[in-house]
């Protein structure tokens, strides 16, 4: 991949076409809040009137290398695939996204730095987001809001040990996430598990 390719993921992030509009709390959302945090029922309206609804385009950027990540999404509906380009510019997954799943770059939503790599649809999607100045202001209301960072926990629980065996690793995708499998294809999920297409070709058939 050359420079021109970074170079075109910027116009895209910065010119690509998106809906947003208020946003209205889903029983998909309020399943996963429930499971990470305790919030009473004027708690949960509060969060809700922070929300928006975004969609995106298949291709569009949540998120580029070198923006600040500045919220983070509920995905209602759709994929995303997030990436970074390593020195030979090719790309290497590390993180793969289904409804249900909240999406963030925890390193710069934390650390308040530039991006490292990119938060893309890979098919058109629906989210619900909330940005970090909105996540301050209803922390300075209700300390019952400092729950919200067990989504940051939720993130980084869905990163895969290295060190594991590839078979291992495969095994724990299929147990925990099958859903991936059925969604991204399999160059995307062998990067994500840190194994080439052909060694995870070889998973495959030891396992079937």
């Amino acid at each position: 991949m050359n420079m021109g390719g970074r170079e075109n993921c910027f116009f895209e992030a910065n010119f690509a076409y998106r809906t947003k509009t208020n946003s209205s709390m889903t029983p998909l959302m309020r399943e996963s809040i429930g499971k990470l945090a305790h919030l009473s029922a004027s708690d949960l309206t509060e969060l809700e009137d922070t929300l928006e609804l975004v969609t995106y385009k298949k291709g569009e950027k949540l998120l580029s290398e070198g923006e600040v990540c500045n919220w983070f999404w509920f995905l209602e509906g759709g994929s995303v695939r997030q990436y970074y380009l390593n020195t030979d510019w090719d790309p290497v997954t590390t993180g793969l996204f289904v409804p249900g799943s909240w999406v963030l770059d925890v390193s710069s939503f934390t650390g308040r730095k530039p991006s490292i790599g990119y938060i893309e649809a890979f098919t058109a999607c629906t989210t619900h987001r909330i940005s970090i100045d909105s996540v301050h202001q209803l922390i300075a209301r209700s300390q019952s809001f400092l729950q919200l960072g067990k989504i940051l926990d939720a993130s980084r629980d869905l990163a895969y040990h290295h060190d594991q065996t590839p078979d291992a690793r495969y095994l724990h995708l299929l147990k925990h996430s099958p859903e991936l499998v059925q969604t991204f294809p399999l160059r995307y999920i062998a990067s994500y598990l840190g194994m080439t297409p052909e060694t995870l070709s070889r998973v495959r058939k030891r396992i079937s």
